[in-house]
């Protein structure tokens, strides 16, 4: 997934509030970029048109859409995902090859044809939609259909913006985001984030996953669930690794899976090889204990810290087990003679 520049997606039901973290977390994402606001203001249209095509076509609870963001170099690619009705592809085809044929001035014209002729679809305006985001992305459209059933197809659409007018390179990565589709669904994967963690990203991780099908839960599970990824993304921000100059931007990837019966949180963040054997006894020992021996040491600890402890790590991964009730697995994957990923993954039953 790195080679693909894949930053975020998100495979599930989507919501209003979930539309408006997504929109806000790329908002304060954007903001930070070295891009110009022209181009910053045209991703945002794309990605806000992208979900809401997904929103318009959501029929069922149970019919999963997808969003995908990925930066690649120059590029920034947004790849969404919907189910659509069998008889809903040929139009959809033909509207997206229609614009696809056109030249910038033709796509000027044609937006303005259709504005006055009030063309627009019982589904809001979808046809506008995809005329202004050809004409922002100054690329052409791409798009796939995948046969479900008789009934249902599933519709995956691609735009592609870049920041460098003079680039005339559009990668198009549809068919490798459509197997990162597939093999996120077999893992249950729901949501995932790659990039940079700070302290000041950390609420909006929250908030995305707040809005998530795991908020259904029962308070307590939620308020469990919510406390475990405040400790595992803390983890990255605070004892993670920096790979620049920056050292409140910490390099990792979290994801979130299960199902409504459990909540599987994954982290990931790059860490020194001298500190691995302290971090793995750490680990080891905490997941040897049964519950009151885990109390009796979170006491312990928490009235005095050992002197050798990484920034009260240790106290954490105590913190954690405790809540979960399960053990905490993890893995190290040597990167280099002086670095490695550290792999931690806890589950959460609901």
């Amino acid at each position: 997934m790195q080679e693909l520049g894949l930053e975020y997606l998100y495979c599930g039901h989507f919501t209003l509030n979930l539309t408006e973290s997504i929109l806000s977390f790329a908002e304060n994402k954007l903001v930070k970029n070295e891009e110009t606001g022209k181009v910053n203001k045209k991703t945002y249209f794309i990605m806000v048109e992208s979900l809401q095509n997904i929103t318009r076509h959501q029929k069922e609870q149970d019919k999963e859409g997808f969003f995908a963001l990925q930066k690649l170099n120059e590029n920034t690619v947004i790849t969404s995902g919907n189910y659509i009705s069998a008889e809903e592809v040929n139009p959809i085809k033909e509207k997206i090859e229609k614009i696809n044929s056109l030249t910038t001035d033709e796509l000027k014209n044609y937006y303005m044809e259709t504005l006055q002729l009030n063309s627009l679809s019982d589904k809001g305006g979808a046809g506008l939609g995809l005329i202004e985001m050809a004409r922002k992305s100054r690329n052409k459209l791409v798009y796939d259909f995948v046969m479900i059933n008789p009934e249902y197809h599933y519709f995956y659409f691609q735009t592609n913006i870049c920041s460098n007018v003079n680039n005339s390179v559009c990668p198009n990565t549809i068919t490798q985001v459509k197997e990162i589709h597939e093999k996120i669904s077999e893992a249950k994967i729901k949501l995932m984030y790659q990039g940079l963690f700070s302290q000041e990203s950390l609420l909006e991780f929250i908030k995305m996953f707040e809005n998530t099908e795991h908020s259904k839960s029962e308070l307590s599970i939620q308020k469990k669930n919510i406390h475990i990824l405040i400790e595992l993304l803390q983890n990255i921000s605070l004892h993670g690794l920096s790979l620049n100059n920056n050292k409140n931007e910490k390099p990792g990837i979290y994801t979130v899976g299960g199902d409504k019966n459990i909540c599987i949180f994954t982290t990931g963040n790059f860490i020194e090889n001298n500190k691995i054997d302290t971090v793995k006894n750490k680990i080891d020992y905490t997941n040897s204990l049964n519950s009151l021996e885990l109390e009796e040491l979170y006491d312990k600890t928490l009235l005095n810290p050992p002197k050798e402890s990484i920034k009260g790590a240790g106290l954490g991964f105590i913190d954690m087990r405790l809540k979960t009730h399960s053990k905490i697995n993890y893995c190290f994957d040597p990167i280099n003679d002086s670095t490695s990923f550290f792999t931690v993954q806890l589950s959460i039953v609901q």
